[in-house]
């Protein structure tokens, strides 16, 4: 359990009140503090538009708020670099970090619970920020506050590569935004260049093309170049497997990997959606269709050539497969 501290000016606060705060609404804090749990607490003292840049920044000097994200390199990142804010703002931050399941769990559990244990959290997209969309607060009223420290890149469409801010940030709407982008993943391919480059002239005897991985390259290039690497090793050629999957742990970068293979032949949905915005009230799944079955039968047969670790490997252990030299392809 939580402890509440004894002096707490409420016992609980919401987040959506608590984001209020942090903006032009956040006048009815005056200048004062606001005792949260975990040992959080909102300070403030009052600005106006015409206060110094400094005097913007610094308004919230004393507040201690805690962020709950995954344990992923972007989340180091920004552990590693928090001291600039906290210098910057006098904002000291406590970030914690989990498996993405058991952020998703804790963060369900405050947001439905009205909590606001952690005022921040990681918004990964499916997981979390679909099914809790409503309970975030609406950011684009902090958007141009000429109280509030600005970015003078503005926040709109256009200072993000093409769809990342909807995709991230909007939820079922256009114009509430519940969050920025930040790490933006995008999907890329490594592959062991020094194998690639040895092994091109065996491949190209056997499938007439060069061994590369190129722009052009489809997911049927890729079967052949996991069951090349797969029939040289079982040969006894001293090679690793050529591919490898991760359905060890079912996270959202298990998901991500056989979406995009679905994406890439014939752009398949799993619903008749807007994808961008998606939908609550999504109707029927369009799986069990002939594309759903024709592409699963293809990602079965991608599989059956990677490496045998498939069942076993979550997203990580995958990672040090590649880093360790048994698989030429990730």
């Amino acid at each position: 359990m939580f402890s509440i501290p004894k002096n707490a000016v409420y016992k609980r606060v919401s987040r959506r009140k608590f984001l209020e705060l942090g903006g032009s609404a956040a006048v009815g804090l005056g200048t004062g503090g606001l005792t949260l749990g975990l040992g959080s607490t909102i300070t403030r003292s009052r600005v106006q538009a015409a206060s110094s840049d400094d005097a913007k920044w610094k308004q919230y000097a004393g507040s201690k708020l805690v962020f709950m994200s995954e344990n992923t390199p972007p989340s180091f990142a920004i552990r590693d670099n928090i001291k600039a804010f906290t210098d910057l703002t006098g904002i000291e931050v406590t970030i914690l970090t989990d498996d993405l399941p058991v952020v998703q769990q804790k963060v369900g559990i405050d947001l439905r619970g009205g909590k606001a244990d952690y005022q921040l959290n990681y918004v990964q997209d499916k997981p979390i920020g679909s099914p809790f969309a409503d309970f975030y607060a609406d950011l684009t009223p902090m958007f141009g506050d000429e109280t509030l420290p600005q970015d003078p890149d503005g926040y709109g469409d256009d200072a993000w590569f093409e769809n990342f801010l909807s995709a991230c940030g909007r939820f079922y709407t256009e114009g509430k935004i519940v969050a920025l982008p930040y790490d933006a993943a995008i999907a890329c391919t490594f592959y062991r260049q020094d194998l690639f480059e040895a092994n091109s002239k065996d491949f190209e005897a056997e499938y007439g093309r060069r061994l590369e991985f190129t722009a052009d390259s489809t997911w049927q290039d890729v079967i052949d170049m996991a069951t090349f690497f797969k029939k040289a090793k079982e040969s006894g050629k001293d090679v690793p497997y050529g591919y490898a999957q991760h359905q060890g742990s079912f996270a959202w970068t298990t998901q991500l990997d056989i979406q995009r293979f679905l994406f890439a032949n014939g752009r398949w949905m799993d619903w008749n959606i807007d994808d961008v915005y998606g939908s609550k009230e999504p109707g029927k799944t369009n799986w069990g269709d002939e594309q759903s079955i024709l592409m699963m039968t293809k990602f079965k047969e991608l599989a059956d050539v990677c490496h045998p670790d498939n069942l076993a490997n979550g997203t990580l252990e995958l990672n040090t497969v590649y880093q360790s030299g048994n698989i030429a392809m990730q």
